[in-house]
């Protein structure tokens, strides 16, 4: 998933806007509800978004978890190249990567939603950590369970996921076969109650998706 050094943000396609949990000023990233289905909504997050993605191998959720917060905190805090303080988004993406054996550490992705406000890449605070990047996805297709509340674990991003994929299977699509799980967390670590939660999937486009 490489970034384009100094390519502008594409236009938000027609019909994009707020999607996921109401966060009220908090921005999130903009995309289109292309269908609901029984227990998930499906979404086109197209070209021009960009996150901040951190890199670790972790041996657990928590650690992956306090170590991401960590590193992208810093970021947005001025360990960048332009010493820039960023103001906070919406999710924190957790992306679960693959162990190399059995009870070995896990890599894991831990993303911070970069703010439309930077027009191109070449824009960007560029991180510090040696271990961090700027990433421009592609255009995806997302199937979205939640949002639920409470500090969950693994185990129960886990079992969400694989009600999802159930579901997804049972609506007829297909999860593409590079898919990126992500779980993503709307709240703040200090929020007690009415905190956000969402697992997302990536599928192949949907029958009603445009081309």
């Amino acid at each position: 998933m490489a970034s384009v050094v100094g390519a502008p943000r594409a236009a938000a396609p027609k019909g994009a806007a707020r999607c996921g949990p109401d966060t009220g000023s908090l921005e999130i990233p903009a995309c289109t509800v292309v269908k609901e289905y029984d227990g998930f909504e499906v979404r086109e997050y197209d070209t021009g978004l960009m996150w901040a993605d951190a890199h670790f191998d972790s041996l657990s959720y928590r650690e992956a978890s306090f170590q991401g917060f960590e590193a992208c905190f810093g970021y947005i805090s001025g360990a960048n190249d332009k010493n820039e303080t960023i103001e906070m988004t919406g999710p924190v993406r957790m992306q679960p990567g693959k162990q190399a054996a059995p009870g070995s550490a896990e890599k894991w992705t831990v993303s911070f939603f970069v703010p439309s406000k930077f027009a191109s890449r070449a824009d960007v605070p560029v991180p510090l950590a040696n271990n961090m990047e700027i990433e421009a996805p592609a255009r995806t297709f997302k199937a979205v369970a939640g949002p639920f509340g409470g500090f969950p674990g693994e185990r129960d991003y886990q079992r969400q996921l694989s009600n999802l994929v159930k579901a997804v299977e049972a609506a007829g699509l297909k999860v593409a076969s590079d898919a990126d799980v992500t779980y993503a967390g709307y709240s703040s670590p200090f929020t007690v109650i009415g905190r956000h939660q969402e697992v997302w999937i990536d599928v192949e486009a949907p029958p009603t998706a445009a081309a």
